[in-house]
Parts: C-alpha cells; structure tokens; sequence
C-alpha cells in the first residue's frame, strides 16, 4: 500500500464518524433531525387531507353565509308565517 492510500483511508474512516465532539457538529446534527422531523410531519398532513375525513367544500360555506339584514328579514318572514 502507498502513503496515499493509506492517507485517504484514514481520512475516510475520519469522515465516517459523526461530529459529535464540537458544538457545530451537534448543532448540525439537532438541525438535520429538526429538518427531518418537520418534513417528516408536513408529508403527514399532506397524506391525512387527502385520505382523511373531507371537510365542508367552500361553496357549501358560501351558501350558508347571510348578511344580518338578510337574516333578520328572514326571522320575520317565520314570524308572520307563524302567526
């Protein structure tokens, strides 16, 4: 084996490790888990609105929304019918 393999292989095994003995190197690592643990939930949500239970579509919203002029012309309308 020649110096430069030798070399690279020490490198190699160096650089398998994980940076655990500086700040930096846990840091990266809490952000890589941080990152890993946020997608992790945002595929989560995707997958659960789209094979969950379906909420009310927004034309069903909109057809339920009166104004309150509308709505008290409408109580009085059952008002007089009732009596």
């Amino acid at each position: 084996m020649s110096m430069s393999e030798i070399a690279d292989n020490k490198w190699e095994s160096s650089a398998a490790k994980p940076p655990v003995s500086t700040s930096t190197g846990v840091a990266q690592i809490a952000m890589f888990i941080g990152l890993t643990v946020f997608f992790s939930w945002m595929f989560g949500s995707v997958i659960y609105a789209i094979v969950g239970p379906q909420q009310t579509k927004l034309h069903e919203k909109y057809e339920k929304m009166d104004s309150k002029e509308a709505q008290a012309e409408r109580d009085a309308k059952a008002a007089a019918e009732n009596k």
